[in-house]
């Protein structure tokens, strides 16, 4: 018990756990790989405990893939939620992944799927999510654009108190090491915490878990990346730069960002 009130924060995460035993998804149907790790910083915004006490808002997921799609953390506030997608080759597996949560889990809210261009939204949301999506279009050099983004969707695609949430891959400080194996060596950019310094909320976490496992080994994948998830709780109290999974909560007030206290 010591040990979960020093490093877990029990009171927001108890409360955001009551959330998916309501929709009664798993956790790794919605977070994909690191489960932990990607959660972590996730339920401890308190711009998104907030939000989550909402009811009946517009959600659209950017960028959901075949692995996650964090808008089913959603599902318990009964809104009209969309999960969209970029390419055609995805929209076969979300649509799938989709049937198959609704077959086995009871869904409180509307779902659509559709394929939606991040630089082509229209409409307003009370919610925009975007997992592991700026690395990709903003890649290397480029990432200095990924702010200019996010302030035109807080602008134009956002309702007054609405949440913009960026979760995103951190630099860790295995980056030479790494730089040639997966999304590292097309480009992919791996951010640190002051790069997206116009968001209102930033929660850093993670120090080991900077590659995925269970995806390539499956359910012994499964345990080492727990594993990694113990060190990095540990490792949180000690080390706060080059985390591994940035949270950024762009709040909207008045039609522009809301500054950070």
């Amino acid at each position: 018990m010591l040990f979960k009130l020093r490093f877990a924060k029990p009171y927001i995460i108890n409360k955001l756990e009551t959330a998916s035993i309501l929709s009664g998804i798993p956790k790794k149907e919605i977070w994909g790989w690191n489960v932990d790790a990607w959660r972590y910083p996730f339920v401890n915004s308190k711009e998104v405990a907030k939000t989550l006490d909402r009811r009946q808002m517009k959600i659209l997921e950017i960028g959901a893939g075949k692995y996650s799609q964090v808008a089913y953390e959603f599902d318990k506030t009964y809104s009209n939620i969309t999960i969209s997608y970029f390419d055609e080759a995805s929209k076969a597996e979300i649509q799938s992944k989709f049937e198959t949560i609704k077959r086995d889990y009871k869904l409180l809210s509307n779902y659509n799927i559709s394929k939606i261009d991040v630089t082509k939204i229209s409409g307003k949301y009370d919610v925009i999510i975007l997992k592991s999506v700026l690395g990709g279009i903003f890649r290397e050099k480029s990432f200095q654009n990924a702010e200019k983004l996010c302030k035109n969707l807080v602008n134009k695609n956002l309702n007054n108190g609405g949440i913009l949430v960026t979760i995103d891959n951190g630099k860790s400080i295995f980056e030479r090491l790494m730089a040639n194996f997966g999304a590292r060596k097309n480009g992919w950019h791996y951010i640190l915490i002051n790069e997206l310094n116009m968001a209102t909320e930033q929660i850093g976490f993670g120090f080991f878990s900077f590659v995925s496992v269970s995806i390539r080994l499956g359910k012994f994948g499964n345990w080492v990346e727990k594993l990694m998830y113990l060190m990095d709780l540990i490792m949180y109290h000690l080390i706060k730069s080059h985390q591994t999974v940035i949270c950024s909560v762009f709040v909207c007030q008045n039609d522009s960002i809301k500054k950070r206290k």
